[in-house]
């Protein structure tokens, strides 16, 4: 199985604008190895079509801390928001969707 390199990101507050709103910037926490998975036949027709189109799942030998701090990853130039962790014995499954710059 092929692994590429992954970029753990999550949010750090820089301060506040005028109407108090945090301010924030993505903070590199760590970096591992992993990859996209498919989802399966019986995947897509439990989640629905539409579900599928949108979020992707990977799967990474990342420690388990920096998959619960990040927040967002980057792998092969792409960003994606962290919706959901879980943890396969030496792996992590992290169901993603496409992150909005």
């Amino acid at each position: 199985m092929r692994l590429r390199t992954i970029y753990f990101y999550k949010y750090r507050e820089t301060g506040k604008d005028r109407l108090g709103n945090p301010i924030t910037e993505l903070l590199q926490i760590g970096i591992g190895k992993g990859r996209l998975s498919n989802w399966t036949s019986e995947e897509i027709s439990l989640e629905g079509r539409e579900f599928t189109m949108v979020h992707k799942k990977i799967i990474t030998t990342a420690n388990i801390d920096i998959c619960n701090q990040a927040r967002i990853l980057e792998l092969d130039g792409i960003k994606y928001e962290i919706k959901e962790r879980t943890n396969v014995g030496r792996w992590r499954l992290l169901t993603v969707k496409t992150y909005k710059v």
